[in-house]
């Protein structure tokens, strides 16, 4: 018999699955433009969260950053063929930055290092994104974005311990994500307002 932590756990997975179904679907009918930067930074960082978090005793909590780790890693390969082709310096510094994060990482060897680095180089990875949809809101996908919010909320309950480890990541991603999808809508808004 599965415990609660483990439904939780399985529903916020499945709902961060169904996350890319219509962000999938969108790429394909060339609606969302997908940024390398930010599905490559968030890919190698949920990876890196994701082994902090068992590190940690997360339990069935880490299992979204292992999945969306992966998830993450196939978006940016897609990304190469179907995204946003324009690359801007602020976008190489997310890169660097995310890079960096992981040296650090490595050369603390403390998982509460490694998810505050990782969640703050993952919230910066989210920077050409957000640059990207201040000019082009129409690129990305509400739903997709709404399920991401809904999915790392979903996750605080899966964690076998609750520490600053395992939570500071769902908490701040979530929020953050939850921004984008308040920034797209926004910038939709004025955009149709606009008489440019």
């Amino acid at each position: 018999m599965l415990e609660y932590k483990e439904l939780f756990a399985i529903a916020a997975v499945v709902i961060g699955f169904s996350a890319y179904i219509p962000y999938y679907r969108d790429v394909f009918a060339n609606k969302t433009k997908p940024h390398f930067f930010s599905w490559f930074i968030w890919g190698l960082l949920q990876g890196v969260t994701f082994f902090a978090q068992l590190v940690s005793g997360a339990g069935a909590g880490a299992w979204l950053n292992g999945v969306g780790s992966l998830l993450a890693f196939s978006m940016a390969a897609v990304s190469l063929v179907k995204g946003e082709k324009e690359i801007t310096r602020l976008d190489w510094w997310s890169l660097i930055g995310a890079l960096a994060g992981v040296v650090v990482w490595i050369a603390t060897s403390n998982p509460l290092y490694a998810v505050i680095i990782a969640t703050a180089v993952d919230a910066i990875g989210y920077i050409p994104t957000f640059r990207k949809t201040y000019m082009k809101p129409h690129e990305e996908t509400v739903s997709a974005w709404a399920l991401v919010v809904v999915a790392y909320y979903l996750n605080i309950p899966a964690f076998d311990t609750f520490s600053v480890t395992n939570l500071l990541n769902p908490i701040a991603i979530g929020t953050v994500s939850l921004t984008l999808l308040v920034w797209i809508l926004v910038r939709r808004a004025h955009l149709k307002g606009s008489t440019i």
